[in-house]
């Protein structure tokens, strides 16, 4: 907790998600980045539309700078273009943690109607789970951008 407050503010205080959502106790402090769980000095501003609440992870989504990173910063070491069968198991659940922030941006895009975006996310998201599954549960999520609105 020293590092905490003596850098609060000053510089970047980042929890790598696969550590756990606790967040040493500060999750009201904390807004999600792609794979990371950022500190800040004061709460988030909830009201921002950059802000995703649906708190899948328990604290908010920066959504543009988590798009940023999961499209154009992380690279996944191909692991999202590979066709050629299943991952052992500790490089499939490395992969698994990496589909964190797609299966988020799948929902942030759902609540769009950014069936584009789904299908891209649901994609990606998709190759890195080892769960045979994931395709089949994400993509009853789909069908509500198809649903004509209440």
């Amino acid at each position: 907790m020293s590092i905490v407050q003596q850098n609060v503010g000053r510089r970047p205080l980042v929890w790598a998600s696969t550590t756990g959502q606790n967040i040493g106790g500060l999750g009201e402090y904390a807004v999600q980045r792609g794979m990371g769980f950022e500190v800040l000095a004061a709460p988030p501003d909830t009201t921002s539309p950059d802000l995703d609440l649906r708190r899948l992870a328990g604290v908010p989504l920066d959504v543009p700078t988590t798009e940023r990173l999961v499209w154009e910063t992380y690279r996944y070491a191909g692991l999202i273009r590979r066709d050629d069968g299943p991952l052992e198991s500790t490089s499939a659940m490395a992969a698994s943690s990496l589909a964190t922030p797609l299966v988020q941006l799948l929902y942030v895009y759902a609540g769009r109607d950014d069936r584009a975006g789904m299908e891209k996310a649901l994609d990606a998201a998709s190759r890195l789970s080892p769960n045979p599954g994931i395709r089949e549960a994400l993509r009853s999520i789909l069908p509500a951008a198809d649903s004509p609105a209440p």
